[in-house]
């Protein structure tokens, strides 16, 4: 995506996204004189990537992985309990998925053949990835408990893991029986084919803890549309008036993000040019159109902005053209209009990307190659807004209920909420060290440990754990 900078800058581009500011801007440096690439993003704050080997950015310092007894590895995701996964050459020169964990690194694995990968992991500790067989044949695979299981195919030769959800499901695409290529979802032992929007193909990108599957697939016209799957059914949904449109993520609340054609070339909306596409957030059954920078200066090229990931807030990063040969991260969301992140050099000659986003709104993502990569902080006042409006989301959609019999669970789950609740208050009024104690409290009462007695659980419970360590991290509580 990135080529060299432009040179020209646009002071009314300036002006319709003003850079969020150096002092939430940081970049995550390098490894051996490499560059540290950012793969992924946890509520902790964490950044997974890969220098000369994989690396784990936490609170300002790159913590080296090692690897399985080779020169390199990689590292491709990571959980909210700060496991990572990835690929690690060993000392056979094999190419191997690890879990790293507690400062060692697990070999994971094949299903069979000689090597390897893993592209994600959830807060189980499962971990979904591709391997070759002893037939030399690549296959889906979930690691779990010490247990790698192949995942087979849909009837073809070969499948891949694309995703990872809560309850160990696994999505991605298969070759089938016919020779075409299907999505596929896995779960509880069978591979389901999600069949396609009428077309010969299709491919799923990410599923959420409901089991809500996107992706995108051919049409009977032969159009790629974004689709959503659930309970059986695949819905198109539609474009914002072009041709095309591509899925990338999906949230807990089935709100999914992604990029859409808005005319078809020969017939441009009106005020659009030829060729423009757009990123989209998809809810209640309508694409809207997050927009992209106008490029009035530029006549000649079309305007392009994608959206990558969404967090559970409806927030989304992504990146949009700012000139020739130059993109920009962008965040859509709470804050209003989209908002642009800044680049690594600091100019907005520069070039970045938004890969990821959490639930504070904190970004990673990557700038050109020689510059690296970036972490994109939020202040202490918008991670105590955005804990409030989670756990206030998480509950109404049932991902995080009160424990315990039904005449305390109730209490209890308002208790919590009082304690988080109170975070936000005193943090606006700069009472920063007495927004420890709630902060403390509501961990202690999701610690597992049985004094004091929990309050609450659910598939949230482990990111609402990781919000709060990563609050109590920026305001510097004991």
């Amino acid at each position: 995506m990135f080529g060299r900078c432009g040179k020209l800058v646009l002071s009314s581009l300036l002006a319709a996204a003003p850079l969020l500011g150096d002092a939430q801007f940081t970049t995550l440096g390098s490894q051996d004189g490499i560059s540290v690439e950012a793969h992924a993003l946890n509520d902790l704050g964490q950044v997974a990537g890969t220098g000369r080997r994989a690396v784990l950015w936490r609170a300002g310092t790159l913590l080296d992985l090692g690897t399985l007894g080779g020169s390199w590895s990689s590292a491709s995701a990571l959980n909210d309990s700060g496991q990572v996964v990835g690929v690690s050459e060993t000392a056979t020169g094999a190419s191997h998925a690890f879990l790293w964990e507690s400062g060692a690194m697990q070999d994971l694995g094949t299903p069979g053949g000689a090597s390897s990968s893993a592209v994600a992991v959830n807060d189980a500790r499962q971990v979904a990835g591709n391997g070759t067989t002893a037939g030399g044949a690549s296959h889906a695979f979930l690691w779990s408990a010490g247990t790698l299981t192949d995942l087979g195919t849909l009837g073809g030769a070969s499948s891949a893991a694309t995703a990872l959800g809560a309850a160990g499901q696994v999505v991605g695409e298969s070759a089938t029986a016919t020779g075409d290529t299907h999505a596929f979802l896995w779960q509880a032992g069978t591979m389901l084919d999600l069949g396609t929007l009428g077309g010969a193909t299709s491919r799923a990108t990410a599923v959420n803890a409901a089991g809500q599957v996107v992706g995108d697939s051919t049409t009977a016209t032969g159009d790629t549309h974004a689709f959503l799957w659930q309970a059986g059914t695949m819905l198109d949904l539609g474009t914002l008036g072009g041709t095309t449109s591509r899925a990338t993520a999906v949230n807990a609340a089935g709100q999914v993000v992604g990029e859409s054609a808005i005319g078809p070339p020969e017939v441009a909306r009106e005020g659009a040019v030829s060729g423009e596409t757009h990123a989209f957030l998809w809810q209640a059954g309508t694409m809207q159109d997050l927009n992209a920078f106008p490029l009035l200066a530029f006549p000649y090229l079309a305007p392009y902005s994608g959206a990558t990931a969404v967090n559970a807030l409806g927030e989304a990063t992504g990146l949009s053209r700012f000139a020739p040969h130059t993109y920009h991260s962008i965040r859509w969301g709470l804050a209003g209009p989209m908002q642009d992140v800044g680049t690594c050099s600091g100019t907005p000659q520069g070039s970045s990307q938004g890969v990821a986003i959490n639930d504070f709104g904190q970004i990673t993502g990557s700038c050109p190659p020689m510059l690296g990569s970036f972490f994109a902080d939020v202040s202490s006042a918008a991670k105590a807004q955005r804990l409030t409006i989670f756990f206030e989301r998480m509950v109404a959609m049932g991902a995080l209920t009160g424990l315990g019999p039904d005449s305390v669970a109730g209490a209890r789950i308002a208790a919590l909420g009082g304690m988080i609740g109170s975070v936000e208050g005193l943090v606006a009024q700069g009472q920063l060290l007495d927004a420890c104690q709630p902060l403390h409290d509501a961990a202690l009462r999701m610690d597992g440990r049985p004094r004091p007695p929990d309050f609450a659980t659910g598939p949230a419970l482990p990111r609402l754990r990781a919000l709060i360590g990563n609050l109590q991290g920026a305001l510097g509580c004991d």
